[in-house]
């Protein structure tokens, strides 16, 4: 018998997890360190893609799918109910409680490219000529209004800002989203959710006009300033930097690829991690790539000006949008037994075709984690917060984006193959 507590985490979606002791045969053995066996329902809540799954006597109880845009999935430490119901003697089994997964808020801080070269015309829908910018504000009117981007965090600054210098060399002017000194030049837009936040999003470009230099290391560094406050002021989210720009860097003194890309590399290994992902708004910007691999994202997504520059951009933002909301980490639940005994702490599968369930297997950290067959790991060995899924694991989860990912709390955790 395994006893799980059940938590969904399938794409961006999230569902009531549920006790169940359920019945695998008797490859592997587990001692749970009871005498009871749970009878265990198992619920499904409003906002969730999945139907709960019974456990042993239980029930099934489908809610009212939706999909939850712009979120990580995470397991929430907070109980909903739960308890165990003594059976026959001598039955190992684990107690545990239910929990509900939550989503944790994913934030988008976009640092804009107004510079003058924004106004070149390029090629936009159907084929038609036009401004580059206009079709920018198109393709963000687009993103910020689209129902997938529905609780995605998103604020924006730009830059440079002409009315303070024609190449804003301070920081300290873009790590605001509205410079005092010069309201009307500075005025970007803070975090907070969409849709709510898209008529001020779109206000804002429609105020906003090309012109002045790239001033690059300023405005990225600017944006992780101001990324970096945000997520002190709101530890339970993620945050995001989106760097779109036209050129490389022009004007002010040390502006070049490579401190900028120092930049994003400090940023993408602080603590906690702000990755930088960088859009290309042009046929040579190749450059750009260094400052994504050292914001931690690969390389610069480039758009062509000689195609639909509204699609690209808004595909570019789509994809920014997907992978930042990759639901690859978990809370540890707490039980309402007391603390977590760390080293009882496993990680199913549960495939959505009705296949076995397939354990997860316990590696040290993200250096030991399988290229094939994935695993998970601790976020702090000594004072674990969170699961994170290995690369190969998380891949898996995410392209099935129905299967069930569930923590077990109360049995030894596996950490290699158990034997057959």
């Amino acid at each position: 018998m395994k006893c799980r507590t059940i938590l969904n985490v399938a794409g961006t979606t999230s569902t009531v997890g549920a006790i169940a002791c359920l019945a695998f045969g008797s490859a592997i053995t587990l001692s749970c360190g009871q005498s009871s066996k749970t009878e265990g329902n198992s619920f499904n809540s409003e906002g969730s893609d999945a139907g709960g799954r019974g456990g042993t006597g239980g029930t099934d109880s489908t809610g009212t799918g939706s999909e939850a845009g712009g979120a990580a999935i995470i397991a929430s430490s907070t109980p909903t109910d739960g308890a165990s119901a003594p059976t026959e003697a001598g039955t190992p089994t684990c107690a545990s409680s239910s929990y509900q997964g939550k989503v944790v808020p994913v934030d988008m801080f976009i640092m804009m490219d107004q510079s003058g070269s924004m106004s070149d015309t390029v090629t936009g829908p159907n084929g038609i000529k036009g401004a580059k910018w206009d079709f920018l504000k198109q393709a963000f009117a687009a993103f910020v209004e689209d129902p997938r981007s529905a609780g995605l965090g998103v604020g924006i600054q730009f830059f440079p800002i002409p009315n303070i210098d024609n190449s804003s060399c301070d920081a300290a002017t873009y790590s605001v989203t509205n410079d005092p000194a010069e309201p009307a030049s500075g005025q970007g837009v803070p975090i907070a959710p969409l849709p709510g936040n898209s008529s001020a999003i779109v206000a804002s470009l429609g105020a906003h006009t090309p012109g002045g230099q790239t001033p690059t290391v300023a405005a990225l560094t600017g944006a992780i300033e101001y990324a970096t406050n945000w997520i002190a002021e709101n530890p339970t989210h993620k945050v995001v930097v989106v760097y779109a720009t036209d050129g490389d860097p022009h004007g002010c003194t040390g502006n070049t690829i490579q401190a900028a890309a120092s930049m994003a590399a400090a940023a993408s290994t602080g603590t906690p991690p702000i990755p930088t992902y960088v859009i290309g708004i042009g046929d040579s910007l190749s450059a750009l790539n260094e400052i994504a691999d050292a914001g931690a994202t690969g390389t610069a997504l480039i758009v062509s000006t000689q195609q639909d520059t509204t699609a690209q951009f808004l595909a570019a933002l789509n994809q920014i949008r997907s992978v930042a909301s990759v639901p690859c980490i978990l809370t540890i639940p707490v039980g309402s037994g007391g603390a977590v005994d760390f080293a009882k702490v496993n990680v199913v599968d549960t495939p959505s075709d009705g296949g076995a369930p397939a354990d997860f297997y316990q590696v040290t950290d993200a250096n030991a984690c399988p290229s094939q067959s994935g695993g998970w790991f601790y976020d702090n060995a000594s004072a674990p917060t969170n699961i994170h899924l290995c690369p190969a694991t998380c891949n898996a989860v995410t392209q099935s984006q129905t299967d069930q990912i569930d923590i077990l709390l109360g049995c030894q955790t596996m950490t290699s193959p158990p034997p057959r």
